[in-house]
């Protein structure tokens, strides 16, 4: 099993991205996906800082 086969399954779920023909593929979308499998953990404190900034927001004006 090889590092990039967990990123392969979440973005298989995008709508436009094809792992077999790389020219029909999103760029953006491949620099995401190069970016989460590169830096899993920065990923990872990303999303929960993104997370507990929703909480915070949806505290205060929800």
């Amino acid at each position: 099993m090889s590092r990039h086969d967990g990123a392969e399954g979440v973005f298989s779920h995008v709508r436009g991205y094809d792992a077999l023909v790389p020219a029909q593929r999103s760029v953006a979308v491949d620099r995401l996906r190069d970016g989460v499998i590169d830096r899993p953990r920065t990923t990872l404190v990303l999303a929960a800082s993104v997370a507990a900034l929703v909480g915070v927001f949806l505290r205060r004006f929800g």
